[in-house]
């Protein structure tokens, strides 16, 4: 199933052109474009009323009935497949009383921008900030919005870099983009998030219409696609004039910066605990300004910023880049330092460190046990690997040679493990597992070869194509690489027959 529809890229291409070439009849082809999604609605009450009205004046009450039941029946169909909802946003409700300074702030950005006012602010333990819209019927209304702040966006940014990025959310929903963009974009999202459970109906008449939507949202995102760009471009300079350049430009960096860590560092540091502790030494939200502070030479070094300004956007991807954005603001990537005083300090007061002890609370209850065990398995492994470092890799068997490899490369990494994965593959050329890892070891080291490895490992298994593909992705995103990785993913599913099948 893909969650997301895959567009054309030439088609992308060329209707982006005609965006800046002639943005009038642009606007016009993607209205109509926009309004042929109730086109099923449209077409059965045509071919209902025909049918009852041919019924009626002939006098034959079957044939008019008929009509009339396939009219509302088919209506009834189609309303069930475009309406369902999305579930609600999950997260930590934070009500006025406990953060009256935060709602200050939200009210006066809500009103510079013109953005709904959210029904419910939400904290959750992503390292985001979103507002959510929700449709209770689908493409035909009835909305709703959620605000939802990331607890570690909360306390690794300044307020005025918070702001900033909420400023960009509200600017994404601002009435001064005009009433088609706001449609286009709104339309844009929610077939978005209808389009994988469509993949899902059956039924006749419901498979029916899923098909016509599944061949028709492609469509017309494509068509949407420079609307989506407009509206982020938009939410970027009413930000910086809201908030300020500078503020923009710094929130931007870190997000991408801080993010970043927060993902590939961050929590893997706080898990390798494990291995030596049988309990935390602390939460890991408590901990997040140290760990922060102790990973400043990483998450500050030009390597990462130079990555992060070579990330270009993908073709169906709205976003235009840190180095794009940066340019609009005319302002450098300068990423700073941990604050002083964090957003979440200044906005939630005393609320900030109830709500840090709640999330570490809730974390250790769902993990402790997750934890204890890896300390468990890790004192195996360390007992296990030291038995066989005492021997000759060369007097080991086949079996523990891989052993002593796989234990080496989980205990002390890919550089240590690689010239036993070497050996393994030497006298075992077949390996399969030998093959998968040392895939893995290569695209880590950044050599190319190690993506033909990992492919030949996920033609031969295919339970190991999920966890291949993301080293994959990986490896090919952080190069800017999207099209091999969609041309990757269409050879594995023509080998194992899931594209056929579609």
């Amino acid at each position: 199933m893909n969650p997301l529809p895959l567009l054309d890229p030439q088609r992308v291409a060329t209707l982006e052109n005609d965006a800046h070439a002639r943005p009038t009849l642009y606007r016009t082809r993607t209205a109509l474009v926009a309004a042929a999604g109730y086109a099923s609605v449209a077409l059965l009450l045509v071919v209902g009323l025909t049918v009852f009205s041919i019924g009626t004046s002939e006098s034959r009450i079957v044939l008019a009935l008929a009509g009339l039941a396939f009219m509302l029946g088919g209506i009834y169909v189609v309303l069930s497949c475009l309406s369902q909802q999305a579930a609600a946003p999950e997260g930590r409700p934070i009500r006025e009383g406990e953060a009256p300074e935060l709602f200050r702030t939200l009210e006066k950005l809500r009103r510079k921008t013109g953005a709904p006012a959210p029904i419910a602010v939400l904290v959750d333990n992503g390292y985001r900030a979103t507002l959510i819209e929700r449709a209770r019927f689908g493409p035909f209304g009835g909305y709703h919005h959620y605000l939802i702040i990331g607890l570690p966006l909360l306390l690794s940014l300044s307020s005025s870099e918070l702001a900033a990025v909420l400023t960009m959310e509200h600017g994404r929903f601002c009435a001064r983009q005009g009433r088609l963009a706001l449609w286009v974009c709104r339309l844009r999202h929610l077939w978005n998030q209808l389009y994988a459970r469509l993949q899902e109906e059956n039924g006749v008449l419901g498979e029916f219409v899923a098909r016509f939507y599944l061949w028709y949202i492609p469509h017309f995102q494509a068509y949407a696609l420079a609307f989506a760009r407009e509206q982020e471009t938009s939410a970027t300079e009413r930000a910086a004039a809201v908030i300020g350049s500078q503020a923009t430009a710094s929130a931007l960096t870190k997000l991408t910066l801080f993010g970043r860590f927060y993902e590939e560092h961050y929590w893997p540091a706080f898990w390798r605990q494990a291995d030596h502790r049988t309990d935390p030494p602390c939460g890991p939200y408590a901990g997040l300004a140290e760990g922060f502070r102790q990973g400043e030479r990483v998450w500050r070094s030009r390597r990462w910023l130079k990555e992060a300004l070579a990330r270009k956007p993908e073709y169906d991807d709205p976003d235009p880049g840190l180095r794009q954005r940066l340019a609009q603001l005319a302002q450098d990537a300068r990423p700073s330092a941990w604050p002083r005083q964090s957003a979440g300090a200044k906005w939630l007061g005393s609320t900030l460190p109830k709500l840090v002890a709640e999330f570490d609370r809730e974390w250790l209850a769902l993990n402790r046990q997750h934890w204890q065990a890896r300390y468990r398995t890790a004192r195996q492994e360390d007992s296990e690997l030291a038995t066989l470092r005492l021997m000759s890799p060369d007097t080991l068997e086949d079996t523990q040679l891989w052993r002593l490899a796989e234990l080496t490369h989980t205990r002390h990494g890919s550089a240590q493990a690689r010239p036993l994965v070497e050996r393994t593959l030497t006298r075992q050329p077949e390996h399969d597992k030998a093959r998968f890892l040392y895939g893995r070891i290569l695209l880590e080291a950044g050599e190319e070869r190690g993506l033909a490895m990992l492919e030949e490992s996920m033609r031969q298994n295919q339970q190991r194509v999920d966890e291949g593909m993301g080293y994959c992705e990986r490896y090919l995103e952080k190069r800017s690489r999207r099209h091999d990785l969609d041309a990757l993913w269409a050879r594995l599913g023509h080998y194992h027959g899931w594209l056929d099948a579609i």
